[in-house]
């Protein structure tokens, strides 16, 4: 099991939990290493494998011990204790350890998956050698002590013993691998109240992340409840100090927004954005699953969020005059796909929540299964494409909708611009960025849009009807 694997544990529960690794990789030495196929006057056996796995997956200290409780209980139960006994110890521990501080360095450089293992391939390789030599020079110290075969017994089957020590450290790291590439992880999101509703997969290895700006919300707390029930760990994401939820979590990661006096969130939401990213970027960091230039990208554009988004706040005459254009509509389509689909729902709700004015997210890819019945000419439709990857896909759907006489504002980014306005009858550019964090900076004028919306229409931006800062009940 990788270390990303383990529960998270207290110090003396880790412990334990390491050393039962230990214990279970030395056992297994003592059979494999005793299965021995006999070359000539050579034996070979397979206690090398768990000691390497352990190292690649686990690291130095684990192996290390591994290796030498399941050699000397192997001398011992083969031999007796003699002169030479300790001495054999050496190898297996040599071998843990190279590949073990291979592996643990290999894992903090965040180095693509496919470097890694032909650098642990390598590092097999020479601890192979190493290893090979030292057992030969082992050998001769046992020959001389006991008298046999020296030197043609050591001299002749030192290069059998390189080649054979070579190919199997190949295939020990290519058993590795697949273990390796597990590391992969699912993620889920679900409403807050659903969650206890759905019998969900949480077990000791689960994360829980609980999203709340007051931390109070009673379905959060309840979706949060039942995940730490059912062996989960709960890490929390709230903006209120001292908060219900960030009390009762596991760990809490606080998004410093300030208070916020407006019922319907908006800097309580970026910061929650943007510290979702750190959280995945960190893991990603931590597994070793993102190549580091693409690491170092987008933590260099993250820094450069607040300047990109504070030029774009100096220039919203464009939104205001489309929220007095489009202000009268009754029903309003907000479509795109992937992150754009996302930053889409949270446009979606804003208007709805501030403007009263019905409004709906689609995945622009399901517009064929049914929504676009409901285009008809006049339709206000707000088409995004600031997603770069899928842009061309999203062009199209923005094509399928003026065809049925949708009147389409557009919000794309600034290398876009000129393609996406020989369609839209309105566009709205944000800068550039990294797609990953694209969000970041197109749900500011969604937001922006809301606000002069419903200014327009004479609604209470900061209390809308019906609503509350926390839902305390269900």
């Amino acid at each position: 099991m990788h270390k990303h694997d383990q529960p998270r544990l207290s110090p003396r529960g880790a412990s334990v939990y390491a050393m039962c690794r230990v214990a279970v990789m030395a056992a297994l030495y003592l059979p494999l290493a005793r299965m021995a196929i006999e070359i000539g006057t050579l034996k070979l056996s397979f206690g090398s494998l768990p000691v390497t796995v352990l190292a690649m997956l686990a690291g130095p200290v684990e192996a290390v011990a591994a290796a030498a409780i399941g050699e000397f209980l192997k001398q011992l139960l083969s031999y007796g204790f003699t002169a030479t006994t300790l001495l054999w110890v050496i190898p297996p521990v040599l071998r843990g350890l190279l590949i073990g501080l291979a592996a643990s360095r290999l894992a903090r450089t965040g180095r693509r998956l496919e470097e890694r293992t032909a650098v642990c391939y390598a590092v097999g390789v020479g601890a192979a050698l190493v290893t090979t030599l030292v057992n030969s020079l082992i050998l001769w110290a046992d020959s001389v002590l006991y008298g046999y075969y020296f030197p043609g017994y050591v001299l002749g089957n030192l290069a059998l013993r390189l080649a054979v020590g070579v190919i199997t450290a190949v295939l020990v790291a290519m058993v590795s691998m697949p273990m390796v590439k597990l590391l992969r992880r699912p993620v889920e999101v679900m409403l807050a109240s659903e969650f206890r509703y759905c019998d969900p997969l949480v077990d000791e290895k689960s994360l829980v992340i609980v999203i709340s700006q007051s931390g109070e919300t009673l379905d959060t707390m309840a979706a949060m409840r039942e995940a730490k029930r059912r062996g989960g760990r709960t890490l929390a994401i709230v903006n209120v100090v001292g908060s219900s939820i960030a009390r009762e979590a596991d760990d809490v990661l606080y998004t410093w927004a300030g208070p916020e006096i407006a019922v319907a969130t908006t800097k309580a939401y970026s910061t929650q954005l943007v510290l979702m990213d750190l959280v995945g970027l960190y893991l990603a960091d931590e597994l070793g699953s993102l190549d580091p230039a693409e690491y170092s990208a987008i933590m260099s554009e993250m820094q450069r969020l607040p300047e990109k988004m504070e030029a774009f706040l100096a220039h919203t005459e464009d939104i205001q005059y489309y929220a007095s254009r489009y202000f009268n509509h009754n029903s309003v389509f907000f479509i795109g796909r992937n992150l754009d689909y996302a930053m889409g729902l949270e446009g979606s709700l804003k208007l709805k929540e501030i403007s009263y004015i019905h409004s709906e997210a689609y995945a622009s890819g399901e517009l064929k299964h049914g929504t676009i019945s409901l285009i008809e000419p006049g339709t206000l439709v707000v088409a995004l494409g600031t997603y770069a990857p899928l842009f061309d896909k999203a062009m199209s759907n923005v094509v399928e909708v003026k065809a049925r006489g949708a009147e389409v504002l557009a919000i794309t980014g600034e290398d876009f611009r000129e393609r996406m306005e020989k369609t839209a009858d309105a566009v709205i550019t944000v800068p550039e960025t990294h797609p990953v964090l694209q969000p970041s900076l197109g749900i500011v004028p969604m937001q922006l849009f809301a606000y002069y919306v419903a200014l327009q229409r004479g609604c209470d931006i900061d209390k809308p009807r019906n609503l509350a800062k926390s839902v305390t009940v269900e």
